[in-house]
């Protein structure tokens, strides 16, 4: 079974850590907070995934100061450790009794964790008690017991054909929303002629998207005909997501400065004073920015180039696995 840690100064301990019958976890430095007002309507038809990230602060444990878990709120966590389950093998993950009897449930709703599936488990931190209670990052609050199977799988989490959509898991928020995505993108890909593989690669790049990049990599994907090899397919994405970012500032100047020009001339045809003229100019301001924010968030790009290039390596280094 592999296991790894990023920190050197908290490496896996086999002698500590390795139990009799289990595998004592750690509680990693990151988390997700959620924000106060925030809501999610599971009975809404469109893709949940701006409902979700918005809904999440991310945020890192820092000691000695830690995080106040204040009674009857909770926090989404994850173990430190990253985890492989080998393919003979099957997990779950259950809670320490020496934190449940301080009012603390840790659950990984993981009564499963399928074989061949690999990642940091997302852990779900509730304080039951009647008192505020201090989160340390590195503390063991999970066991990860491993259970032999019968017979190797035909199938294992991750396989080509297999809807994975937590292979490689942050542990960070739910993912329901990406069954229609993944839905969505077979079958825009299964048009263009990609295969089995190709399509988990296409896949695990259209988790880190955010929704508009997304909906555009699909209608990419779409366009782009027979996929034979998905290293140029990346590619071509990349650039022209590239090319939307210089027509903002297009987009911004058409606008502006027409408005400028007319709201600049308005005092002068009834005779207002320098407080209408910076006043209007104020507002075309305000307009000019409104518009360019609008262009940014719905219809211009929204990650750049750079970084998409990275996920699309990330995508495909972690299909090689």
């Amino acid at each position: 079974m592999e296991i790894e840690t990023d920190n050197p100064n908290f490496p896996f301990d086999p002698a500590r850590q390795i139990q009799p019958c289990s595998i004592d976890l750690r509680l990693s430095d990151i988390f997700w907070e959620p924000r106060s007002g925030a809501r999610i309507d599971l009975s809404d038809q469109t893709p949940l995934g701006p409902q979700v990230t918005r809904s999440f602060k991310r945020s890192r444990l820092k000691f000695p100061r830690g995080f106040v878990l204040k009674p009857g709120r909770f926090i989404l966590a994850r173990t430190y450790e990253r985890f492989h389950i080998p393919n003979d093998l099957m997990g779950r993950l259950v809670g320490r009794s020496s934190f449940g009897r301080l009012g603390i449930s840790v659950a990984s709703q993981a009564n499963l964790i399928n074989p061949g599936w690999t990642g940091h488990m997302p852990l779900i931190i509730k304080n039951d008690g009647p008192f505020d209670v201090i989160i340390q990052p590195y503390v063991g609050l999970v066991q990860l017991c491993l259970l032999i199977l019968s017979n190797e799988p035909a199938r294992v989490y991750g396989e080509d054909g297999v809807d994975s959509k937590y292979m490689g898991d942050d542990g960070g928020p739910s993912r329901y929303w990406l069954d229609k995505t993944i839905a969505d993108l077979r079958q825009k890909s299964s048009g263009s002629g990609a295969t089995p593989e190709v399509q988990s690669i296409l896949q695990a790049f259209s988790h880190d998207l955010d929704e508009p990049t997304r909906k555009r990599f699909l209608d990419h994907v779409a366009k782009y005909g027979p996929v034979t090899d998905v290293s140029h397919l990346f590619e071509s994405f990349c650039a022209h997501e590239r090319k939307r970012g210089p027509t903002i500032l297009l987009v911004t100047l058409l606008l502006g400065v027409p408005l400028a020009i007319l709201t600049g001339s308005l005092p002068d045809m009834w005779g207002g004073g320098m407080g209408w003229r910076v006043a209007l100019l104020g507002l075309t301001g305000a307009t000019v920015a409104g518009c360019g924010w609008l262009y940014w968030t719905q219809i211009g790009t929204t990650i750049p180039a750079g970084e998409l290039h990275r996920l699309a390596m990330t995508a495909q280094g972690r299909r090689a696995r």
